[in-house]
């Protein structure tokens, strides 16, 4: 948009938008509402979308020296791999959600005042940051998953579009509804069995013994499934430094220099913590 007529707050957040490589497109004119009067849209070239690869060490799909295909951390080690991968330095080498996760780290990494400043701007009417839909692929994906529900093909495609944790609810809600199928069936033919039987059949306690082993059998599939999956899409190192790293919204205290990192950082003390957790 044009700065002479953007309010200070948006200007800010413009220019520290686009000091971490950030593209910013002003697409208010085909998309504003009465109640939002500007939308931009955000973007990020390949070589910054890579540069914040290598900073998070996202661990990404790759074939390896082999011709076999891996899972490699992006990083300077791993540069010769990945150079050698068709898609490499085109829009199509991050997947999806490999895209959101690296944009929603470099506006992560905007700060004002040691804090995150997409949400202080909360206040000063900056309302949501919303990842757009590719259409064509969601609907290919969506029919796939409604025609073969559970296929290995459309869980991929749901890892690859939505991301790992997505990704595992599609997957659950296929394997839990094939593992349905059984308990389901004994219970209609009990029905029929036993609905003219007056008091408790005794096929009702057999019932409740077999819910209680079919159970048990279903969490310890599922567990052997998640474990198949977590190695078919890279996410057996899945951890949460990255929430972590950041305080939370609102966290309050003192700046200090931290005696572990050396860097400046916002401290509070633990007497305070704890009066809160069981005075308050």
């Amino acid at each position: 948009g044009n700065p002479a007529t953007m309010t200070p707050v948006r200007f800010y957040l413009r220019n520290k938008l686009k000091s971490v490589g950030i593209d910013v497109f002003d697409v208010s004119d085909e998309s504003a509402t009465e109640s939002v009067d500007a939308i931009w849209l955000l973007s990020a070239p390949f070589e910054v979308l890579y540069r914040t690869a290598e900073a998070i060490e996202l661990n990404k799909a790759c074939m390896g020296q082999h011709g076999r295909k891996g899972f490699y951390v992006i990083s300077a080690k791993t540069h010769r791999i990945f150079c050698q991968c068709p898609a490499f330095g085109t829009r199509f080498f991050f997947t999806s959600a490999e895209r959101q996760r690296l944009i929603w780290h470099l506006i992560g990494s905007v700060k004002h005042n040691l804090r995150a400043i997409l949400p202080q701007l909360r206040y000063h009417g900056i309302l949501a940051c919303i990842p757009l839909h590719a259409t064509s692929f969601r609907n290919s994906f969506l029919w796939e998953h409604l025609w073969n529900p559970g296929s290995q093909h459309s869980l991929d495609k749901a890892a690859e579009y939505y991301g790992a944790e997505l990704g595992f609810y599609f997957a659950w809600l296929a394997h839990y509804t094939k593992w349905m199928t059984f308990p389901a069936l004994v219970g209609i033919c009990l029905y029929f069995q036993d609905r003219d039987y007056i008091g408790m059949s005794p096929y009702a306690v057999m019932y409740a013994v077999l819910l209680c082993v079919w159970m048990s059998l279903y969490l310890v599939m599922w567990t052997r499934y998640c474990n198949l999956l977590r190695v078919r899409w890279g996410v057996m190192d899945f951890d949460d430094r990255e929430i972590l790293a950041e305080p939370r919204e609102g966290f309050t205290g003192k700046r200090r220099i931290s005696p572990i990192t050396g860097k400046e950082e916002i401290h509070s003390r633990g007497s305070k913590r704890f009066a809160k957790m069981y005075l308050v």
